[in-house]
């Protein structure tokens, strides 16, 4: 515990992170059993600290980890022994379930916005201001990833969390500190169903532009870069000005974010912007063809390096399917061949998305599978068009 203090004194907290969890696993492994219930809740209450921290640079790696500690201190039931201790433990809980990507997603997101919710009953109080700010923003980023409701409705309900995070640092005077907030505002304009879409695509590269420069300004690296992939991903959905000119912006942003999301400090970071400039790419030949599509396929099949199916199995799934549409339309080379590998991709997809967990990709794979068997050009053409039209059929149900 001391040790972890001290990280935070010296302002080195990552980098002494694997020490002490290290310091901490022996040690737990030999004198849990005989820890008081204090020491034991704290114990774990470290762990699940340091490894919010493992978490900045990878959350894809540590986040089930992290959790499991968090559950296990709750399980001293501390609220009366250290509330301080027991309320950021809380709220470390409903901000690693929602990193549950493994799990069950759906389950996680309503057990984090439960959480969240329990704590802004009970801190009361303004030397809470701070810690109300984080969970409002928190309860902004579960209600936009949310799968239960109204998918408009939930949106909104992140849009008014977000806006509530950032009026609180207003309030302290230090929201140029939080353009972590910022980026979330940018980030869920663009992703806004009511009110007009090229407006909020437009607000959104405002807050977005706002917070790269407070990120930048800070030597904040890899959340300049994070930021630099979602300004990619509004130019990219961009309605207003050219839209060439529009997805040559979004490459010119990706690329940047690239020099520095390197693969072994960031690789989640790097597989979720490659597979992006990948789209960029993939919609520039939709217009050009050619040489663009060959610049998409090499961006999948690099995030493929890093992005597994028993790790990442949902970011897996969507660039399997974006490499399979950019092989099932690639005129260069084998045209048999590319379309042949175009549905030999899909193959073990359907297995990630099960409809009872994710409805809307399980629909949505479904389509994909019916696009590259109607694109077929070999083989039994008819059986090939009898496939298409019942995967159809089935995403219809």
């Amino acid at each position: 515990w001391n040790l972890y203090f001290l990280a935070r004194i010296i302002h080195d907290v990552r980098s002494m992170c694997p020490w002490l969890l290290s310091i901490l696993d022996s040690f737990m492994a030999r004198h849990l059993d005989a820890l008081s219930r204090e020491l034991n809740c704290r114990m774990h209450a470290a762990w699940s600290f340091a490894l919010k921290h493992m978490m900045d640079t990878d959350p894809f790696r540590y986040a089930a980890d992290a959790l499991d500690a968090c559950l296990q201190a709750r399980e001293f039931d501390f609220r009366d022994i250290d509330f301080d201790l027991w309320v950021l433990n809380l709220y470390h809980e409903g901000a690693f379930r929602i990193w549950q990507l493994h799990a069950d997603y759906r389950d996680n997101l309503e057990k984090s916005i439960a959480c969240s919710m329990e704590l802004l009953e009970a801190l009361d109080g303004p030397e809470w201001q701070k810690l109300r700010r984080a969970v409002h923003n928190n309860l902004g980023m579960t209600y936009d990833r949310r799968v239960v409701g109204n998918r408009a409705d939930n949106i909104e309900q992140a849009l008014q969390h977000y806006r509530k995070a950032l009026e609180i640092a207003r309030e302290e005077g230090v929201e140029g500190r939080f353009p972590s907030i910022i980026n979330n505002l940018g980030y869920i304009y663009r992703m806004r169903i009511r009110g007009d879409k090229a407006e909020n695509i437009e607000t959104a590269i405002r807050y977005l532009q706002r917070a790269w420069e407070l990120h930048h300004a800070a030597g904040n690296r890899m959340h300049s870069a994070q930021t630099l992939t979602n300004l990619g991903v509004a130019y990219c959905d961009r309605l207003m000005g050219d839209h060439r000119e529009n997805l040559y912006t979004a490459i010119r942003y990706y690329r940047r974010a690239l020099r520095i999301l390197d693969r072994e400090t960031y690789p989640g970071f790097r597989a979720w912007t490659l597979h992006n400039l990948g789209v960029a790419w993939h919609f520039l030949a939709a217009d050009t063809g050619g040489n663009p599509l060959e610049r998409a396929i090499a961006c999948y099949e690099e995030a493929l390096t890093i992005r597994r199916p028993d790790q990442m199995p949902m970011d897996w799934l969507l660039t399997t399917r974006n490499l399979s549409r950019a092989y099932s339309v690639r005129n260069r080379g084998d045209i048999s061949a590319n379309r042949r590998k175009a549905l030999a991709l899909l193959e073990g997809t359907m297995d990630v998305v099960p409809p009872q967990k994710h409805l809307m990709e399980w629909a949505q794979t479904h389509v994909y599978h019916g696009i590259v068997h109607g694109r077929q050009v070999d083989g039994g053409i008819r059986d090939h068009l009898e496939s298409a039209a019942e995967c159809f059929r089935t995403a219809l149900t």
